[in-house]
């Protein structure tokens, strides 16, 4: 657990990997590096961790690598601008665009988007990954062309008027044939 508040400092070094570690951020304190700079923005790797954003905007703009690990994002932006593979990660974004142009891969993942537009454009490979869009966006993801499903029950579920999931070049769904591997496409209360 990495944690300030009440306007207290925590410095670290240039701390480049983080493995299992609670991250909550929420501008009440100060996480810096030796120097005062941000002491995310030299996080390139973080694997079973947990970032949970509010209040502040983040910096993890040189993160190439989030492996099992969740990001809650409230109301702010975080600079994840060079993350490229989050297998096995959640997104629970709330409020605020987020741009994940540069994401590539999220297999067996989540996303849970609320009212916020968030840049999925490079994602080609969802293999196992959850959708959960709600708050009247649209999230579009041209880059999937095909989608294999056999690591549990899968769901892809819009709900609200306005709210659209658009994959407009996807061809080919494969879900397993074993129990708990049935695939859910949901659209509710006028989602689409």
């Amino acid at each position: 657990w990495l944690e300030t508040v009440q306007n207290g400092t925590i410095e670290l070094g240039a701390l480049t990997s983080v493995r299992g570690v609670y991250i909550p951020i929420d501008g009440t304190g100060t996480l810096a590096a030796v120097g005062g700079a941000s002491a995310t923005a030299t996080i390139t790797s973080l694997q079973h961790s947990r970032i949970e954003a509010s209040n502040v905007a983040v910096d993890l703009s040189n993160v190439t690598n989030a492996f099992s690990t969740d990001f809650i994002i409230n109301n702010v932006t975080v600079d994840l601008s060079h993350l490229a593979s989050a297998n096995q990660a959640s997104f629970n974004v709330t409020g605020a665009d987020q741009d994940l142009s540069s994401l590539g891969s999220v297999t067996d993942g989540s996303f849970a988007i609320n009212g916020s537009n968030v840049d999925l454009s490079n994602l080609a490979d969802i293999d196992g990954t959850d959708f959960y869009i709600g708050g009247s966006v649209p999230v579009t993801l041209p880059s999937v062309t095909s989608v294999t499903n056999t690591s549990g029950d899968g769901v892809w579920q819009v709900t609200g008027s306005n709210t659209v999931l658009s994959f407009p070049n996807l061809t080919t769904v494969s879900n397993g044939t074993s129990a708990n591997q049935d695939f859910y496409i949901q659209a509710l209360q006028g989602g689409r």
